[in-house]
């Protein structure tokens, strides 16, 4: 007794092209369930509009900055300035050339 000998389905032909077409789809989605896409699409429009909402229209007004004296707005009496020059020259640290120097130069830096 022979066994019988099981039957392949048909192979499926490949969809026809036109002839000097070499187009060959670069990704191939199947989407067997439709609700994670449209619900991701709802979310996106829904951030789109959020957004467009929230931002405001017409440019907010600039802060205003305070606004500090020059060197010409200040005006130190000759007795407040040797103050200062000594309490500067006393809290320096680090300095070059001579204590008794006529001229006195102060860096005021930060170094973060």
């Amino acid at each position: 007794m022979e066994t019988p000998q099981p039957t392949l389905p048909p192979l499926e032909e490949p969809p026809r092209r036109r002839k000097g077409s070499s187009h060959h789809p670069a990704i191939i989605i199947t989407v067997y369930n439709w609700f994670l896409p449209i619900l991701m699409l709802i979310i996106f429009i829904i951030g789109i509009i959020i957004g467009y909402l929230a931002h405001p229209s017409s440019p907010s007004p600039t802060a205003k900055l305070p606004i500090t004296p020059t060197a010409d707005e200040v005006s130190l009496s000759p007795e407040q300035r040797q103050q200062l020059v000594a309490f500067l020259s006393k809290e320096t640290k680090h300095f070059l050339g001579d204590e008794n120097a006529p001229v006195r130069m102060f860096e005021f830096s930060d170094f973060q």
